[in-house]
Formats: structure tokens, sequence, C-alpha cells
């Protein structure tokens, strides 16, 4: 799909679907369609019946495979604060990708899918970015998975709540941070050092 499309959210149609499994090296039609709902349901391809479309997430996923430099997963959570989620986006995500990562947020929006695709992400993860402004729950919660799985955390916290963590451990240390261009040199930096 990549090699057949110029960017994300372009169409790219598998005609006669059933003799088309060997796309997926799978023995049969039952196990590339298991294969494309599994794309489904992790957000990398939307499919209306015979048309496929990459999403942005499975856009990155299929340029870095096909450059063989393949990003190990990272579980970002943060508080559903839609500004700071676009911010750290447009700013903090990409430093996370250079540095061989590729980050992965849950998405917030549906409160009762939210958990498990949380502890699916963080379960898959070779790494987990945990934002503690606001004191959000989901987040403490995240990292104790995390931290349990023996997954390395980085925990970041905006100057403004940087007094009032509700937890003080040695294993709770977050990074102080002002601006989101703070927070992406400090990833880039323990990343890499």
């Amino acid at each position: 799909m990549y090699r057949h499309s110029r960017e994300p959210g372009e169409a790219v149609i598998i005609h006669r679907l059933p003799s088309s499994y060997n796309l997926t090296y799978s023995p049969n039609l039952q196990e590339m369609v298991y294969i494309i709902e599994k794309l489904k349901e992790e957000g990398s391809i939307e499919r209306t019946g015979t048309t496929f479309r990459l999403t942005e997430k499975g856009w990155k996923e299929a340029k870095h495979s096909m450059s063989g430099k393949k990003l190990k997963p990272c579980c970002v959570l943060m508080p559903a604060i839609e500004e700071q989620r676009k911010t750290w986006t447009l700013h903090v995500l990409p430093k996370i990708e250079q540095c061989g990562y590729f980050p992965q947020m849950p998405d917030n929006s549906d409160d009762v899918r939210y958990g498990d695709q949380m502890i699916r992400l963080i379960s898959e993860s070779k790494l987990l970015i945990a934002d503690l402004t606001g004191h959000p729950a989901e987040v403490y919660f995240g990292g104790g998975i995390a931290l349990g799985l023996d997954i390395p955390v980085i925990w970041t916290v905006h100057r403004t709540d940087a007094d009032r963590l509700s937890v003080n451990s040695e294993r709770i240390r977050p990074f102080v941070w002002e601006e989101p261009d703070e927070v992406a040199a400090m990833v880039q930096q323990r990343l890499n050092g």
C-alpha cells in the first residue's frame, strides 16, 4: 500500500481480494482478513470494500519499515488537554521518532476503549513517556503498569503542577518543563545519552 500511494489517505484498490491473500504472505484468505482487521483496530489502515487507505500512523510505520529502520514502539501518556496534545504532536513526538522510537498516544475520545488501548500500547512498548501535568490518575496507573513490566519510564510535569504532585517516590522523579521544546530536548538527550 505504501509503494502504491504518495501520501496518507490516498486510496489503494486491491482487486479480487480472495485471490490476493498472498500479498501479506498469508496461507489463506482468512489469515489475510485477520491481518486487515488487526491493522484497522490499530488505526493503521481504513478499509471500504476493496479500497484501502493508510492512516497517518500507518504511513509512518510503512515508511520506516520500507527504509529498513524499524522503530521501537513507545507509548506517550498525558492528560486530556487538547492544546497540550496538539503541541506535543508537533514538537515532542517528532523528536522521539528521531531517537528511534515510534510514539503512540491512546485515543482518549472513547472512555470505554481507552483503558484497554492504553494497556495494550504500554505492554507492546519499549518506552513510556508519562506527563503528570494535571495529576491524571490514568497516567500514574499506566506508569505503574510499565514499571511492573520493566519498561523504562520518562516522567515529565509542567512547572505549574511540579510542586503539587500527589505521589512522592524515588521512582517518579519527573523532568519539569515550561515549553514543549524543553521536553523534546530533554527526551532526545535522555534517549541519545
